[in-house]
């Protein structure tokens, strides 16, 4: 249960109207019985289908060629939704979202392994692709916004909360030093087989260290220069890790974008609205005290025009 406080969804308050909400969606994996008098409990473990996709594998790899049973050319989008919805059945009963660039191929094979490790083999062109499933067990596949900003653009500029010292119980924020990457090297190949490297220094310190990057796929020398900058520029953010503990509040999924408004006068941090992306949620429920938390780790976005 929880409450609609200020016409917003899964926020705590002392008015609303309580209503049933969906905090997990997946299926049994294994029931329990325990007998011992006077009383019996059942308890059910549940799964998502992120541990479906972690175990299930195939045993040879998929080709994609002219002349194939799966032809080409071919492009990612493609492939990663013929591996769902060809292979899995997890399209006749989840959404599948695909917020990733793309690019066309002649030939692409997919190793055998795991169904996740296939959609990750998809992404490596995004650096810090993700592969999950959301709370109502619908598969995501994105990048970090910080590394595709284009691709988040509606969030970014519509986050779903402001979390502030009215909703959450406890901060806890730890900060990462300012300059721990000095410069970047991106390693790309062509469609015509050409070596593409672009290099990227952060041009406020020399500390740090030298990141390399390799198995990229562009064609675009100005698109490869455009993520070395924005590779820089998420490698040296100051806030990742941050996480907050709340009464239960089901108004945020994982992957979306919010904001944090605080002040902490003994570090020195004021924050008015600054935005994260959420990468999890967890929720403790004490049925004895009849108590209820989540706790909603978050990672810093760093906006660049």
């Amino acid at each position: 249960l929880h409450t609609w406080h200020g016409n917003v969804p899964g926020v705590p308050g002392a008015a609303g109207t309580a209503d049933r909400v969906l905090i997990f969606r997946g299926y049994a994996k294994r029931v329990v019985t325990n007998r011992k008098f006077p009383s019996t409990t059942v308890t059910f473990e549940l799964a998502g289908s992120n541990q479906f996709i972690q175990r299930a594998s195939f045993s040879r790899s998929i080709e994609w060629a002219p002349g194939l049973g799966h032809g080409g050319p071919t492009d990612m989008h493609e492939v990663m939704d013929h591996l769902i919805r060809g292979h899995t059945n997890i399209g006749s009963r989840s959404e599948l979202g695909i917020y990733v660039d793309n690019h066309s191929t002649e030939r692409f094979t997919l190793n055998q392994g795991t169904v996740y490790d296939m959609l990750k083999a998809c992404i490596t062109n995004q650096i810090e692709g993700w592969v999950y499933f959301d709370r109502e067990d619908n598969l995501q596949v994105r990048v970090h916004p910080n590394l595709a900003p284009e691709s988040w653009a509606n969030e970014l500029a519509n986050p779903k909360i402001d979390f502030d010292d009215d909703l959450v119980m406890e901060w806890n924020i730890p900060e990462e030093y300012p300059f721990q990457v000095a410069s970047v090297s991106l390693q790309a190949i062509t469609s015509d087989l050409t070596d593409l490297t672009v290099i990227r220094y952060n041009g406020t310190s020399s500390l740090g260290s030298r990141d390399s990057v390799t198995g990229l796929r562009f064609d675009n020398e100005i698109a490869l220069q455009r993520l070395a900058e924005l590779y820089m520029n998420h490698a040296n953010r100051r806030f990742r890790g941050v996480t907050l503990s709340l009464p239960i509040n089901v108004v945020v999924n994982i992957g979306d974008i919010v904001t944090c408004t605080m002040t902490d006068d003994f570090r020195g941090l004021s924050w008015s609205s600054k935005l994260f992306v959420v990468t999890d949620l967890s929720y403790s429920i004490n049925t004895d005290k009849r108590q209820f938390k989540s706790s909603v780790p978050l990672d810093g976005i760093v906006v660049i025009v």
